[in-house]
């Protein structure tokens, strides 16, 4: 049995409301498959839905008069749209990664390459920042493929793209990157 979310609850009785319960249950499984390509956690995926239908509700005098298939794809793309703006808000790109190489600096051996870990760290900090100076689609193909592992025909998905400028953004955000470090180095020098 599926759970009306509570933004549908809060509706007021009457033809909106019974619209969206029906857009809900017609397509709860599409928006929870749409947003679980974003993120692997079902709380995660339940707010995007929950943020996705509110979204809905404000076109529901568009939306109302779609032909199934055109309302099938705008939920995605709502979804979609959603799922990357809750990323963007909640940071789960960089907290992944700095999470993930915190925990590789810290298993390096302690007192023999303290020096290692300390450069180490410094180099990922200086990645860091050149990350988040990178233009938003390089910055987020990146991201997606080295902080979430993912392929890139996922990224292309999910980034609205072909594989091929998938591949050109994380080429170009790596060159960037190299430039943004080592430039850094060479100033210092």
């Amino acid at each position: 049995m599926i759970v009306l979310p509570l933004c549908i609850l809060a509706m007021a009785e009457g033809t909106d409301r019974d619209y969206m319960e029906w857009l809900f249950r017609e397509h709860y499984r599409l928006m929870m498959a749409t947003a679980w390509r974003f993120v692997r956690q079902s709380y995660d995926a339940d707010e995007i839905v929950s943020e996705s239908l509110m979204a809905l509700y404000r076109k529901i005098d568009k939306i109302r008069h779609m032909k199934q298939n055109s309302l099938r794809l705008y939920i995605i793309s709502t979804v979609r749209n959603t799922s990357l703006n809750y990323l963007k808000k909640h940071q789960r790109m960089n907290s992944q990664f700095f999470h993930v190489s915190d925990m590789v600096i810290g298993q390096l051996p302690s007192e023999e390459n303290l020096e290692k870990k300390i450069v180490l760290s410094e180099e990922l900090d200086q990645v860091r920042i050149a990350i988040r100076q990178l233009p938003e689609r390089e910055r987020m193909a990146v991201q997606l493929k080295f902080e979430m592992n993912l392929t890139d025909a996922e990224i292309s998905e999910i980034m609205g793209i072909n594989a091929d400028s998938v591949r050109r953004y994380i080429y170009r955000g790596k060159e960037h990157i190299r430039l943004m470090v080592y430039q850094e180095e060479k100033s210092d020098e």
